[in-house]
């Protein structure tokens, strides 16, 4: 795609106008994160995600100790950063979300943003979207059911169906969950510059539902014991309406991250989070639909959800492909990754 090609170009531009001594500065910096990440040292976990949800929480409360976020970095100390919602910003709808490093960010010269190398996660303000332009939840309720109809009518979804129902991995999951998955409606703009790519977002919750009835229906039980989060800042009153209706639980960013255990099929296809690097420091899911990562592209390009070495190790020493065919509004390099028994 033009867009992509057009961030490779600016990358590659990044790199080579990186001057000779900044270039030894930065490469100083990261030697020390290079290497306690090749010793093992998580850029996430649990704990850090437990504690910054709490703080998120507090910050809205007004009860946020010094209006300081306080979080472990990657060499075990604590690191403090200011940040402060006020009630006029929350009441206009901005909620308090995170930022996410990943390896390459710490390590690559031309892709290192972050002043902190050691922390990983940082406090930010989401403004929540205006979809009013979907119509109301009936409106998009019909639209998702429409296009749901469309993606249960393709060969790839029968043979998804059978993939989970020859799959005991897979077929006793208990919940499923969604990262990133995007709007669910179209956005207006993209009628004009996407308009192939309109409906990708809500054939990806689509999907989200799909797996949860195929994993229920292929081990006898009820849907609703099959536990169904999504989480994406982005998701507009309209469209939470319309999940709520649907039965997806919608949390606040960094909450799904918590719900993702070893009897869960996580779905995370083209995030702007590096949701990979993060699951793969927290958890082994029992199936993992997600692009497949490059690690060349990785180090050369910035993308928002990057592979690493680490990725890659879980991936080939852990998991099974089971070649998901490609549908385009998943993307043609989407896999689905079973946990080896």
């Amino acid at each position: 795609m033009k867009e992509i090609q057009e961030i490779k170009e600016a990358t590659e531009a990044a790199d080579s106008n990186i001057d000779p001594e900044e270039r030894v500065v930065l490469e100083k910096r990261a030697a020390p994160i290079r290497s306690l990440y090749d010793s093992g040292a998580p850029l996430y976990t649990r704990a850090r995600f437990e504690k910054a949800l709490q703080q998120l929480n507090q910050s809205v409360a007004g009860t946020l100790e010094n209006n300081e976020f306080k979080i472990e970095g990657m060499d075990g100390k604590i690191h403090a950063m200011p940040f402060r919602v006020t009630r006029e910003e929350y009441s206009k709808g901005a909620k308090p979300s995170l930022l996410y490093d990943t390896i390459q960010n710490k390590t690559v010269p031309h892709l290192m943003h972050s002043s902190n190398v050691y922390v990983s996660i940082k406090p930010c303000l989401w403004l929540l979207d205006d979809d009013s332009d979907a119509g109301s939840v009936a409106e998009l309720s019909q639209l998702f059911s429409d296009h749901k109809k469309e993606w249960e009518a393709t060969p790839q979804f029968g043979a998804l169906k059978t993939l989970i129902a020859s799959n005991p991995m897979l077929s006793g999951a208990r919940r499923v969950v969604g990262f990133a998955l995007g709007r669910l409606a179209p956005w207006p703009l993209s009628k004009v510059l996407y308009p192939d790519n309109l409906y990708h977002s809500i054939k990806q919750y689509a999907l989200l539902l799909s797996m949860r009835e195929l994993i229920a229906e292929s081990s006898g039980r009820k849907v609703q014991e099959i536990l169904c989060f999504a989480q994406d800042p982005i998701l507009g009153p309209i469209a939470l309406g319309t999940l709520e209706k649907l039965g997806v639980t919608v949390l606040d960013d960094p909450a799904a991250f918590l719900e993702v255990d070893d009897a869960t099929v996580m779905i995370s296809i083209s995030p702007n989070v590096p949701v990979r690097q993060i699951i793969t420091d927290i958890a082994r899911p029992a199936g993992i639909i997600w692009n497949k990562g490059s690690l060349e592209e990785a180090e050369r390009h910035h993308w928002t959800d990057p592979t690493s070495t680490r990725v890659e190790a879980m991936i080939k020493n852990e998991y099974v492909d089971l070649m998901l065919p490609s549908y385009e509004p998943f993307g043609n390099r989407t896999r689905l990754y079973v946990r080896k028994e």
